[in-house]
């Protein structure tokens, strides 16, 4: 491509090519399996060349996570820097559903200077094989579990990323989870809602109508057989009393009840 054949509007204020590069944000996680949020809409970038991932150690070093040492030299923007800990890190990328929590293991740029990484976090080669991304500089799109996301054009002459204020503010809003994940909820939910009423076996075999007449009436005599199976009731476990012996001097342990998910706390509370 010619500079003749570049719009002006893909040129910054000192001449410079504007590229849309593939960037999101990354919220770094704390606490058991990571339910809560330390840092939000830190700066991060897709990046296939790297063969690992990177994070700045301002954001880890009040995490309660065990450092690892390493010794390991990499380059980037033509210059050498030197990592020297690691550690596994959890994160979500809420542009891709909030509630998909993600451990993985980072280098450390300790680096105080711009001889860096240049971004909050990198993610490289190691957790995009494995999570499955796919970055398109042809549609300049970037695709993770079904949800497709455009490529941003962050460049500012003085070299520090700006998103919009709209970008920054759906950092603070939960996405909708992708279509895979919404099914498979509706259809939990739509089992638990069952009412279980007492089945009309005469109904159910009339509207089997890949059956002829015969067939319909053999198949309401079966049906017929075991209508208590169909009664709307779930019925009793017959089996003999079961007795628990415990050891001389043991206590029963007691321990906290298991918590109802919230999304089954609306049937939990018709059934009970």
């Amino acid at each position: 491509m010619l500079l003749n054949d570049i719009d002006a509007n893909q040129l910054t204020s000192s001449g410079k090519i504007r590229h849309a590069m593939p960037t999101t944000f990354v919220n770094v996680r704390k606490g058991k399996q990571g339910r809560h949020i330390k840092w939000m809409g830190l700066f991060l970038l897709f990046d296939s060349r790297a063969s690992e991932s990177f994070v700045r150690e301002k954001y880890v070093k009040q995490l309660q996570h065990k450092f690892v040492k390493c010794s390991d030299d990499y380059e980037i923007a033509g210059s050498t820097f030197t990592v020297t800990k690691e550690l596994k890190l959890r994160f979500s990328l809420p542009k891709f559903g909030s509630s998909k929590i993600i451990t993985s293991k980072f280098k450390i740029d300790s680096s105080t200077d711009n001889h860096g990484i240049g971004y909050d976090m990198i993610i490289g080669r190691d957790i995009l094989s494995i999570l499955g991304i796919d970055i398109s500089f042809t549609d300049k799109t970037v695709t993770w579990d079904h949800v497709t996301v455009p490529m941003k054009d962050y460049h500012s002459d003085n070299k520090i990323p700006k998103p919009t204020r709209s970008e920054l503010k759906s950092i603070l809003s939960p996405r909708d989870e992708t279509k895979a994940t919404q099914e498979a909820t509706n259809r939990a939910i739509k089992i638990l809602d069952s009412t279980y009423k007492k089945a009309d076996l005469r109904k159910v075999a009339d509207e089997a109508l890949s059956l002829n007449d015969q067939e319909k009436e053999q198949l309401f005599k079966l049906l017929s057989e075991f209508k208590e199976l169909f009664d709307g009731t779930l019925g009793d476990w017959k089996t003999e009393p079961v007795e628990l012996e415990l050891r001389e001097g043991e206590k029963p342990h007691s321990s906290r009840y298991y918590p109802m998910p919230r999304v089954h706390k609306q049937t939990f509370k018709r059934k009970l």
